[in-house]
């Protein structure tokens, strides 16, 4: 197994997308990263988080708070006093994620959107987030787990331990990066344990996400050459 998983690298030397909340205040929040901390201390965060809800048509002031600054988006993931359990790292390590299609990034943040939202009580109306992607220059020799998940099925699991597995090691033998498979779309992310491979980064888009609790979907409004991005969470839950 080892010998087919891990036989290929990739030279990647291109930007890729980082998908963040504009809230970006506590430095240890598990929703500043793309691929969302475990699924439990997700929502859990999410019942405690002082957030703004606006109704769709109501006009209700909202509050943002001030982006992050550009170096942020690279740094903050490595600073943190504690990690939050992510698909490639148990929390012992950070691990930092982009994707290489900025779509992507929208369908994996809005998969643990509808998850958390899914989860209060009593939730009856839209629900509105910011949110902003960045582009950072990632130039790595990487391991390529992509076209893998057919083998490897566990790749994309809702369960994380056999990529914990994939990350303890790639972070024990100091390779600095991964090119991997989505869970949520047919995209590919890069995880990052070194963050000497990263930089410039430099802000991409704003987005605004759109919770439907009826239709259980996320409408995603800003991405460049696409007036609306509608994800169904009913290929999920």
């Amino acid at each position: 197994m080892t010998d087919r998983l891990y036989n290929t690298l990739t030279a990647f030397d291109d930007d890729i997308f980082r998908n963040i909340t504009e809230r970006h205040i506590e430095p240890g929040d598990p929703f500043d990263d793309l691929t969302e901390g475990e699924e439990s201390l997700a929502d859990t965060a999410h019942l405690v988080e002082k957030r703004v809800r606006r109704h769709r048509g109501h006009g209700e002031p909202g509050v943002i708070e001030p982006l992050p600054t550009h170096l942020n988006i690279i740094n903050v993931p490595f600073e943190r006093d504690t990690f939050f359990p992510t698909r490639y790292s148990d929390g012992s390590f950070a691990a930092w994620y982009g994707s290489i299609e900025p779509a992507t990034t929208v369908y994996e943040t809005a998969y643990h959107m509808i998850r958390a939202e899914l989860a209060l009580e009593g939730m009856d109306h839209p629900v509105v987030r910011e949110r902003s992607i960045y582009q950072v220059h990632c130039n790595a020799l990487a391991i390529d787990l992509r076209g893998k998940q057919d083998e490897f099925p566990q790749l994309i699991s809702n369960s994380y331990d056999f990529t914990h597995q994939i990350g303890a090691r790639l972070k024990q033998e100091g390779h600095p990066a991964a090119v991997v498979p989505s869970a949520r779309c047919k995209g590919d992310n890069v995880v990052v344990f070194n963050r000497i491979v990263l930089a410039n980064p430099r802000h991409h888009t704003h987005l605004q996400y759109v919770f439907d609790p009826e239709q259980i979907t996320v409408t995603v409004h800003g991405l460049p050459n696409q007036s609306e991005l509608i994800v169904s969470g009913h290929q999920w839950f």
